[in-house]
């Protein structure tokens, strides 16, 4: 695949106008894959909500390290 339509191809994806099988397709291509998923952190943030998630589990192992001992 060219990599001059990386860019079209993965809108039309995101506006849902492309099949399933298709991106399917499109996905197995090593370097629409690598864009996609590139693409896909800067937009949706998943790189930032990764981050949150684990920040958030920690807090809440250390809140019930917490409890663990007050209760004893």
């Amino acid at each position: 695949m060219n990599k001059k339509f990386y860019e079209i191809i993965y809108d039309c994806i995101v506006s849902g106008q492309v099949s399933s099988d298709r991106i399917a397709k499109y996905l197995k291509d090593k370097g629409f894959y690598a864009y996609w998923k590139n693409r896909k952190e800067e937009i949706y943030g998943q790189k930032e909500q990764t981050e949150l998630n684990e920040s958030m589990e920690e807090s809440f192992r250390q809140r019930d390290e917490r409890k663990k001992r007050e209760n004893k």
